[in-house]
């Protein structure tokens, strides 16, 4: 709620009349003051926005090649798809694919991380194999 052009100056303060705006405009330094806001806001916004979708985008990615990564594995050496054997273990209940790639729909898979999930996923079970 505005004070009025009087209590700006200095005077006593009134109550908000609407004329703000048009005090506003009517000291230029206020109204350039005003545009220059509007624009630093506005960069500042699609700065963060472009940081936001570039950190967002690297993470999709480790996504993508930890659940291929998984399914490499599950398929191979447990005979299942990884959601199934997810839901069987009662760690997730949704694919997170179609989500990962509704949000950042340029992700690819990195295969050297897909390939380094799955040999880790292999080498665990190998070791778990052997004890029995």
């Amino acid at each position: 709620m505005g004070l009025g052009r009087a209590a700006a100056e200095g005077g006593a303060a009134e109550a908000d009349d609407g004329d703000d705006a048009a005090y506003a405009s009517s000291r230029p330094e206020e109204a350039q003051l005003s545009a220059a806001e509007a624009q630093a806001v506005a960069t500042l916004d699609m700065v963060v926005r472009a940081v936001r979708r570039s950190t967002g985008g690297g993470r999709a990615v480790g996504a993508l090649s930890a659940w291929e990564g998984l399914g490499r594995y599950t398929r191979a050496c447990c005979g299942v798809e990884p959601l199934v054997l997810c839901q069987a273990w009662r760690l997730l209940a949704p694919d997170p694919v179609p989500e990962v790639r509704a949000q950042y729909p340029k992700a690819k898979v990195d295969e050297r991380q897909a390939e380094g999930w799955h040999r880790s996923f292999a080498y665990a079970w190998a070791k778990h194999a052997e004890a029995w």
